[in-house]
């Protein structure tokens, strides 16, 4: 293992699991979710990776959404939030 450099100021991560017969983030369209998030933090050009995740055991309020290293979650995301959340990173980290 070696050090690396950070290409990234922030990590977005969206939970995309799905358990059977669970409530999960997947039913509440989060793959929709992280794909806008994705794509506005892209053409933005800010420094920030969006990535999907396993469960991260909040599944009676997702879809979840954490920004890091911030250390924010929030949970019942849709995609009425998703330029709220964009916002927050545009006021948190310039554009590369």
């Amino acid at each position: 293992m070696q050090p690396t450099h950070k290409p990234y100021k922030k990590l977005v991560l969206v939970c995309t699991n799905c358990k059977e017969g669970e409530k999960c983030c997947a039913d509440g369209g989060s793959e929709p979710i992280r794909d806008a998030l994705k794509a506005k933090v892209k053409a933005l050009g800010l420094p920030v990776r969006v990535s999907k995740t396993g469960c991260m055991g909040m599944c009676p309020t997702g879809p979840t959404v954490v920004i890091m290293p911030d250390d924010l979650w929030f949970g019942d995301v849709t995609m009425d939030d998703v330029d709220r959340i964009v916002d927050l990173l545009k006021a948190s980290v310039p554009p590369s």
